[in-house]
């Protein structure tokens, strides 16, 4: 003898199903997006650790399943890093300057000076320069890498060795900040949507 069998739902029922398991998953998105980006208390911005963040994906016939995703800060948000060794930095984006004139061009392109704020927060000295592990996102999700040398030749970046091991001027005691820029040559049209940098504290992305 075999059990009842249920009936098939009917085609509305199962739209209305998975509107209601659609909004459920929403919610939930919504709250870690919330805890994400609580008010901070650095430079009266808004603090976040980078971190991956669940989201629902759309799957197959209308259902959906988690997938986890790094999570960019928003433009205006400071990133706090901490490293294993105890140390903290806050980075938080300051200017874009684009175009940045007043340095050679080749060709159909553009120079872009990002200005990053660092805020040494933890125990111990940090590093602070930035350019070598850098890049910008374009629309169609080209990366462009940071120009080294223009890096270190614009703003306030510090003359001499760009080791922070070697050269005191690139480094941050504890609670001191500074200013530090980059410089990306990229396409003359390209529109930049993402920011990336990495320090020995971790890696920070921006959404610009």
């Amino acid at each position: 003898m075999t059990g009842p069998v249920r009936p098939a739902a009917s085609g509305p029922e199962r739209h209305l199903r998975r509107m209601a398991v659609g909004g459920a998953l929403a919610v939930v998105l919504s709250i870690l997006v919330v805890v994400l980006t609580r008010p901070g208390t650095d430079g009266g911005g808004r603090v976040a650790a980078p971190r991956l963040v669940s989201t629902p994906s759309p799957g197959p016939d209308g259902t959906y399943r988690i997938v986890t995703v790094p999570g960019p800060a928003a433009r205006d948000q400071t990133v706090a890093l901490t490293g294993v060794d105890g140390t903290r930095l806050h980075l938080a984006v300051k200017d874009i300057t684009d175009p940045l004139t007043g340095y050679q061009q080749l060709g159909e392109q553009r120079h872009v000076m990002v200005t990053v704020h660092l805020h040494n927060t933890g125990r111990g000295q940090v590093g602070s320069r930035l350019d070598a592990d850098a890049w910008v996102m374009d629309e169609h999700g080209v990366t462009h890498r940071a120009n080294g040398m223009l890096s270190l030749s614009a703003g306030d970046a510090p003359s001499g060795s760009a080791d922070p091991v070697v050269n005191p001027a690139w480094r941050l005691d504890p609670d001191w900040q500074v200013d530090r820029p980059i410089v990306f040559t990229v396409p003359a049209q390209a529109r930049l949507t993402r920011l990336h940098i990495t320090v020995p504290q971790g890696s920070a992305e921006w959404n610009l």
